[in-house]
């Protein structure tokens, strides 16, 4: 049938099934100290590459993992030829999968993220107003984590008394 031997699924197991083997864990969480006790050499410092896609599968692995280069990349082309073909380049080094995508799909999402963000980023008015909406999100999210922090800081400051 030729089915795609490395398809991961949208759909869960469900806990408790009897076609399951399912594992509680403990009720309360773990503390820090409690978890650092089963690391041989701390928390390691570089983000190691997955096997395999999990959860959604290979295709939104890909997708999510372009666009987020796409974004930080895209200000170094001012060609739209040489960045679909840098784009490509990079959808295909990161098919690193055990079962790797056939590179008609890695094409086609390389095609899509290559253009939207050469519409969207460029370097006429369309890209501009992203970037400032960008911008604009990003003071508001900081705001708002400075604010909770606050907020965290002075209830303790509130329990010591």
């Amino acid at each position: 049938m030729r089915a795609d031997a490395g398809y991961t699924n949208f759909i869960t197991k469900t806990p408790g099934h009897e076609a399951w083997s399912t594992r509680w864990g403990r009720g309360e969480a773990y503390t820090l100290e409690e978890l650092a006790d089963y690391l041989p050499h701390g928390l390691p410092t570089v983000r190691k590459k997955r096997a395999e896609a999990s959860g959604l599968g290979r295709n939104v692995c890909l997708f999510e993992s372009l666009r987020a280069w796409a974004y930080r990349h895209r200000f170094r082309h001012t060609d739209a030829d040489q960045w679909h073909a840098s784009t490509l380049a990079q959808a295909r080094a990161l098919n690193t999968y055990a079962t790797p995508l056939p590179d008609s799909e890695v094409r086609a999402t390389a095609k899509s993220v290559a253009r939207w963000v050469w519409t969207r980023l460029g370097h006429g008015p369309a890209g501009q107003a992203f970037i400032a909406r960008q911008s604009h999100k990003g003071r508001l999210s900081g705001v708002a984590r400075q604010s909770k922090a606050m907020d965290t800081a002075q209830k303790i400051l509130e329990f010591d008394r």
